[in-house]
């Protein structure tokens, strides 16, 4: 899901720098996730049971994902309509993982987490 850290820079579990955490000894974005510690929640993350319909759309930021998501929901929908959800509300790195299960299938999720 994330970058190696460097072996030379080696970091304990934390906030590198203020903007970035370390979660076993991987490498990600300080984003909030309501209710939850963002190690935590990338933990939640890995074991997150997958749908065998989900579509997972992982990319990196300013690469035109926002759009290919609106064009997923309008494939999956059969209309081309926008959706009416913020996408930042199927953003793996925003959303706690128990909010993903009430989501109808199949699902269209975000990400700028790298994948692994």
């Amino acid at each position: 899901m994330a970058e190696k850290a460097p072996e030379g820079d080696a970091q304990p579990e934390g906030t590198i720098a203020g903007h970035f955490v370390t979660v076993d000894g991987d490498v990600f974005p300080k984003f909030p996730v309501e209710g939850v510690s963002v190690e935590d929640h990338i933990r939640s993350l890995r074991s997150m049971p997958m749908r065998s319909d989900d579509v997972i759309i992982a990319a990196f930021p300013k690469c035109g994902t926002h759009w290919i998501w609106e064009v997923a929901q309008m494939l999956i929908r059969g209309k081309a309509e926008h959706e009416t959800r913020p996408k930042e509300h199927v953003m793996m790195e925003f959303v706690p993982v128990k909010d993903f299960e009430s989501q109808p299938s199949p699902r269209v999720l975000n990400s700028h987490l790298f994948p692994r």
